[in-house]
């Protein structure tokens, strides 16, 4: 049966073995949450030198690894009532995970990594966000529960782009990024958040230099998926919400028609790329740029560690930071925390009496020293 376990003494080690045939999810604590918490709750109970999950095939944990999985049990147990007397600070941003997108790959295909890489950056400038689907906002008007939306997957449901329209009409704020909801789930073009977004017409312009191929080893952690080519640069000059920066562009430029949007800022050769618009009681911003692609690109180059190189710091790629995050500050979502030390995932539990902060230190490098500071709930 699935989660049975037994203890085993087998030459001089005792080993902890796992069935995990026929479960929902995988046997590996790092890819799965439900897994994470099945063997730190087995070796609380138990004592274990290793770790057998049985799958279709055995997947060992080592006396090291087996010793870190207890140090955190260890950790769950010191903090146990105080975990389950807390819960998560609200967030007030969400990310839109549009699948019709992912199925549809009309260049959707390539727009995953985007996702996964602005997520990050949201992350490393410690903007606290849920992910919302098509489904949510159509279904259960989930916007309701939120101050910001992002958005940079090209295809979205037309009843989606609708719903997202008439929140911001009614007081909600769009960040949308590169192609966002230009085409609908039938991959015909769409025009819905154009006045949103404060333009009479936008597309994305790929030129002759788009990856119609992945790069080599895509399914691979490593950043360069899909070998963008830089086309651009975008540049802003400080005079608005946003600080003056520099943003590489890569892969593909937005080509837009100004309406009764304003230019925050341009490409070298002075078209607009980046639109600001107030719209009813919302506003929203378009960004012309691949930004999580950018992020990725100067914050850890083509692999997944930070270059060795002496120009790199923890907080390399903070222009695509200031690009994604800022706009939440300029409609008053502020960070739940803030660390001093940059690059580091956080978030944060508040119980009757006490914060409980999880950390990890996505910029892999040691800190001695670190301030972290909470806002009170509805304070700056």
């Amino acid at each position: 049966m699935v989660g049975e376990y037994v203890v085993k003494s087998e030459g001089g080690k005792k080993r902890l073995i796992i069935n995990y045939k026929g479960a929902a999810y995988g046997a590996d604590v790092a890819q799965y949450a439900a897994c994470m918490h099945d063997v730190v709750t087995r070796l609380r109970e138990v004592d274990a030198d290793e770790v057998v999950l049985t799958e279709y095939y055995e997947r060992i944990y080592d006396a090291d690894q087996v010793k870190i999985l207890r140090e955190i049990a260890d950790l769950v147990g010191k903090f146990e009532a105080e975990i389950a007397a807390a819960q998560l600070r609200t967030a007030r941003a969400a990310i839109l995970v549009a699948n019709t997108s992912d199925i549809m790959q009309l260049r959707g295909l390539y727009f995953c990594p985007e996702r996964q890489h602005f997520f990050a950056a949201l992350k490393f400038g410690y903007l606290h966000t849920d992910f919302v689907s098509e489904q949510d906002i159509i279904g259960d008007n989930i916007l309701t529960n939120y101050a910001v939306l992002y958005v940079t997957d090209p295809q979205v449901r037309a009843a989606a782009q609708t719903r997202i329209a008439a929140w911001v009409q009614g007081g909600g704020h769009l960040w949308a990024g590169l192609g966002a909801a230009n085409w609908n789930e039938y991959n015909e073009k769409s025009e819905v958040l154009n006045p949103v977004v404060g333009l009479e017409s936008r597309e994305m312009e790929i030129t002759d230099k788009w990856p119609w191929s992945p790069g080599g080893q895509h399914w691979t952690t490593a950043i360069g998926k899909f070998n963008f080519a830089k086309l651009d640069t975008l540049k802003t000059d400080g005079s608005s919400f946003l600080p003056a920066l520099e943003l590489p562009v890569f892969g593909a430029r937005l080509k837009a028609s100004v309406g009764s949007g304003k230019v925050l800022g341009r490409y070298a050769d002075g078209s607009p790329a980046v639109v600001y618009r107030e719209y009813g009681k919302g506003s929203a911003l378009q960004v012309g740029a691949l930004v999580g692609e950018a992020f990725a690109r100067l914050h850890w180059g083509a692999g997944v560690r930070p270059p060795t190189n002496g120009s790199w710091s923890p907080d390399t790629g903070r222009e695509a930071v200031a690009l994604a995050a800022g706009f939440a500050d300029h409609v008053g979502v502020h960070r739940v925390l803030t660390c001093s030390a940059p690059g580091i995932y956080s978030s944060l539990m508040e119980g009757p009496e006490h914060y409980i902060v999880f950390l990890v230190d996505a910029a892999m490098i040691e800190h001695k020293d670190m301030d972290i500071r909470i806002p009170r709930a509805g304070e700056v």
